[in-house]
């Protein structure tokens, strides 16, 4: 469950959802005086164990999901801002 009140700004949980090929990304910000949660959700056929992440200006994170065992990855720029949330996969 995704709880504001338990996070400071800047932070991130990404986990995987029910076990299976699905992935919740998280992300905290300060937003007029008070923390705010933007979540985003990823299907993949893959099999991610691995997520590094990067805040690239307030509103913006750009994460990538990495299976370790075959460096396969996915990359991804997610926008929270205003109770509204957008995903874009990145394609390199």
């Amino acid at each position: 469950m995704v709880n504001p009140t338990n996070h400071k700004d800047k932070d991130i949980q990404v986990f995987r959802i029910n076990g299976g090929e699905s992935y919740s990304t998280v992300m905290y910000r300060l937003e007029k005086g008070n923390i705010k949660a933007y979540q985003s959700g990823v299907t993949s056929n893959n099999n991610y164990d691995k997520a590094t992440y990067k805040w690239t200006n307030d509103s913006t994170l750009s994460f990538r999901l990495v299976n370790s065992s075959n460096s396969s990855a996915e990359s991804y720029s997610m926008i929270g801002n205003n109770g509204w949330t957008r995903l874009e996969k990145i394609n390199k």
